[in-house]
């Protein structure tokens, strides 16, 4: 016993697409996609989805479909479906998106690759490999079109594999500068700190072991000779050396950040203000 598409739909838990009116801002082709995705959900035949996809008409839809006659052919149908319903302005819409599409600076590459291929899909459902593999290399980030074309992609599978493997050492590359440069800057401000101490100029003098006044054995202080402890001066200009290095140290990722999102975030103007207050206090 066969079971129909509707009781099919509620055993399984399919939600159903809206009902196809022709309203201008339904695109025919995107609905057709959902369509079929409930019948393949469903296991519904290529001949029985030619009888049933009428039922979910409505409206200029349903009277399309009334006051003409069809072939029983699937395929055929749904695109006289998609010609009866595609306007000139809703292709120009497609058209201008697909050609203006471009991978965005903090934009994964499948969120691009699946996104581009919709549009495809969408402005020519019979558009070919080889078409797709261009519109999508014409809108690739820069810095990742160089590699990807050194394998001259054939097929859009292809593209996406050397096009997530040049993204993933790209991102690698990027760390390993991060973690460098974190690096070099510890070790100026270390070098700095150790120039400060033995600097002649520093103001700092180094304790001498004390020297006991022999004469004076009855003296119960000792007495010192050549040398005096570091007073509080002394240590203010070591604070602020290290003072100085941290605020370059932070201002330096913070417009690293702010250059990469091609904006001056809240964090960035926090910092600034932090650091104006810190010279200050230093000053």
């Amino acid at each position: 016993m066969t079971t129909s598409l509707p009781s099919l739909i509620l055993l399984k838990g399919i939600q159903p697409p809206e009902l196809f009116s022709g309203k201008d801002e339904q695109d025919p082709i995107t609905w057709l996609l959902d369509m079929d995705q409930m019948f393949d959900a469903a296991g519904t035949k290529p001949d029985e989805r030619r009888r049933i996809l009428p039922m979910y008409l409505n409206g200029n839809g349903k009277k399309w479909y009334r006051n003409g006659i069809y072939d029983s052919n699937y395929d055929a149908f749904k695109q006289k479906l998609i010609d009866a319903f595609t306007t000139s302005s809703q292709q120009l819409k497609i058209s201008s998106k697909l050609m203006n599409r471009h991978q965005g600076l903090n934009e994964s590459v499948p969120s691009y690759y699946y996104d581009v291929l919709s549009l495809c899909t969408r402005f020519n459902p019979e558009m070919t490999e080889k078409e797709k593999v261009l519109h999508l290399l014409r809108g690739l980030k820069p810095s990742l079109l160089q590699a990807v074309l050194m394998f001259d992609p054939s097929t859009c599978d292809n593209l996406l594999e050397q096009a997530k493997r040049a993204e993933a050492a790209t991102s690698l590359a990027q760390l390993s500068t991060i973690t460098t440069t974190t690096t070099v800057e510890t070790d100026d401000t270390t070098a700095a700190i150790r120039r400060a101490s033995n600097s002649p100029n520093s103001g700092i003098s180094h304790p001498q072991q004390p020297k006991w006044d022999t004469q004076d054995y009855r003296r119960s202080e000792p007495t010192y000779y050549g040398g005096s402890l570091p007073n509080g001066h002394n240590h203010n200009v070591i604070i602020a050396i290290i003072l100085q290095i941290i605020i370059k140290t932070i201002r330096n990722h913070v417009v690293q950040l702010s250059d990469q999102r091609h904006h001056r975030s809240n964090v960035t103007i926090v910092v600034e203000l932090a650091i104006i207050h810190i010279n200050v206090q230093v000053i």
